[in-house]
């Protein structure tokens, strides 16, 4: 019995040692600081893009398919504002593009299959020279990640033609600058002495171009963009 009671006035004091000393332990432990994704920052991104142009020709109802597809690259610049976890933020970005397709194969048996290659300017294609986007961004502060969701005005120069015999003369084409919209999402990530690295997808919608014949139509230009970006907060 004697034995038992030391036992328990041994435990109980170190217990006592044990709850005097934890809060000084964990006190002395430092604490990471909250990140701070708040401030302007500039930077570079790279990816690819692909899409899909539909050219319907009348009056024959007939349409041919332009797959399109090549890399983009160009600057970013950009402002994030930060409240809590929450970041909302503005960003701009320019880029270069070889997004573009050709075809000159048939799509069907027909003799007056659209796009059939009669010489080398002939058949039809869609390219995206370049490409600028103005988005709202919003994210959440995951320590030194962040994913975020983005979307809002795109614009673009396209060009494009269909050598189809259907225009009665001149090649049927647009060249235009096109206004649209713009939604996507991606994952960024805080590296060393201000420098972030990010990846993300977009969707990018220009509304459909205008021939310069009413023989031929097209649906709405379309694409997406799978890019990589390395910026630097300042």
């Amino acid at each position: 019995m004697n034995e038992r009671v030391g036992l328990l006035k041994h435990l109980g004091a170190a217990f006592a040692i044990l709850c005097a000393t934890a809060p000084q332990t964990f006190a002395s432990e430092p604490t990471a600081p909250p990140s701070n994704w708040s401030g302007f920052y500039a930077g570079v991104q790279a990816g690819y893009g692909w899409g899909n142009n539909t050219y319907t020709f009348t009056p024959v109802p007939e349409s041919t398919d332009v797959d399109v597809g090549g890399w983009v690259g160009g600057a970013t610049l950009g402002v994030n504002w930060q409240r809590g976890t929450v970041v909302f933020g503005i960003e701009g970005d320019a880029s270069f593009s070889d997004l573009g397709g050709y075809e000159n194969t048939r799509t069907n048996p027909a003799p007056t299959t659209p796009c059939l290659l009669f010489g080398p300017t002939q058949g039809c294609s869609g390219d995206v020279n370049w490409f600028a986007t103005l988005r709202a961004r919003a994210g959440v502060a995951m320590g030194s990640m962040m994913p975020f969701v983005t979307g809002g005005l795109a614009v673009a120069g396209v060009e494009g033609f269909a050598d189809t015999g259907a225009c009665g003369g001149p090649v049927c084409r647009y060249d235009e600058t096109k206004v649209g919209w713009v939604v996507g999402g991606g994952l960024e990530a805080m590296l060393r002495d201000g420098w972030t690295v990010k990846v993300e997808y977009l969707y990018v919608d220009l509304g459909e171009p205008k021939f310069t014949a009413p023989t031929v139509q097209a649906d709405n230009i379309d694409f997406s963009v799978i890019r990589a970006g390395l910026n630097f907060r300042f």
